[in-house]
């Protein structure tokens, strides 16, 4: 599950580059459940994304209401 983001690094470009495609954009909350076709999770994953330059990510994307539970948006399969 995505808890942060940075303002800054390839996520933050990527995000800032379809900005007005929000549902490719990566949000918080999201949960990142396959990276390059394989399931990863903790710290696997996080070391994998750091070691990387180029993903192919499949999210699981969450709608986002202020004040209400995330409720599943949809599938998501990127390339960064």
């Amino acid at each position: 599950v995505i808890q942060e983001l940075d303002c800054y690094g390839d996520v933050a470009k990527w995000n800032a580059e379809r900005k007005s495609h929000s549902r490719d954009a990566l949000d918080v909350l999201d949960r990142i459940i396959e990276v390059d076709g394989k399931a990863y999770c903790g710290t696997e994953l996080a070391s994998l994304l750091e070691e990387k330059r180029t993903w192919h990510l499949t999210v699981l994307k969450y709608a986002q209401d202020e004040g209400l539970m995330p409720v599943w948006e949809g599938l998501s399969r990127r390339s960064f």
